[in-house]
C-alpha cells in the first residue's frame, strides 16, 4: 500500500523501530508487514492498495516528496481512475502507479547520493590534516564517483574538492 498523508500524521511501531509519517509524506507498506499505529488526530489521506510488493523498496519506508503538488496530482489521478472504473482502468491505474514508483525511486536515490556526499564531506573535515589524503581515496571510501563529487562541490561551495581540502 501507498498512503499519502495530507493533514494527519501517524506513528508506526514495528518490531524494533518506530517510524513517524507526517503530513505530505508518503508511506509505503509491503503486504504482510506487522505493525501497530497511533493516529493522534483525524486526517485526510489517499490510500492506494495493490496486490504485489514494489520490488524497488524493502520494508516499510517513508518518503518526504520535494514537489508535493506533483505527487498529490498523481494520487488524485489514480484515485479518480479507480473510482470511475472506465474501460482498461486497471492498465491506466498501473501506469500512474508506475509514475509514482519512479518518482519515489528517484527521491530515494537522491537521498542515498546526498548521504554519500555528506560522508565525503565528513571525511574531508575529519582528516584534512593527513598529508596523504587524496580526493580519489575519499571517493572510494564514500562510494561516490569523482565526477559526482566535483559536481556537488561546485553546486554547494562553488569550488573544486581539492581546493576545499587545501583551504581546510
Amino acid at each position: 500500500a501507498l498512503v499519502l498523508r495530507m493533514k494527519s500524521s501517524a506513528t508506526l511501531h514495528l518490531q524494533q523501530t518506530t517510524l513517524v509519517s507526517k503530513p505530505n509524506d508518503i508511506l509505503y507498506t509491503p503486504a504482510n508487514t506487522a505493525y501497530t499505529a497511533d493516529y493522534p488526530n483525524d486526517g485526510e489521506i489517499i490510500f492506494i492498495h495493490f496486490t504485489d510488493n514494489i520490488p524497488f523498496f524493502s520494508g516499510i519506508q517513508n518518503f518526504s516528496p520535494v514537489h508535493f503538488e506533483e505527487i498529490y496530482s498523481l494520487f488524485l489521478k489514480i484515485s479518480s481512475i479507480c473510482t470511475l472504473k472506465k474501460q482498461n482502468y486497471k492498465i491506466e491505474a498501473a501506469s500512474v502507479l508506475l509514475q509514482i514508483v519512479v518518482y519515489l525511486s528517484k527521491l530515494k536515490n537522491e537521498t542515498f547520493e546526498s548521504n554519500k556526499f555528506e560522508k565525503a564531506i565528513r571525511i574531508l573535515r575529519n582528516e584534512y590534516t593527513d598529508h596523504n589524503l587524496k580526493i580519489s581515496d575519499i571517493c572510494k571510501r564514500a562510494d561516490i564517483s569523482s565526477s559526482y563529487l566535483r559536481k556537488r562541490f561546485s553546486e554547494e561551495y562553488g569550488i573544486a574538492p581539492i581546493r576545499y581540502l587545501n583551504e581546510l
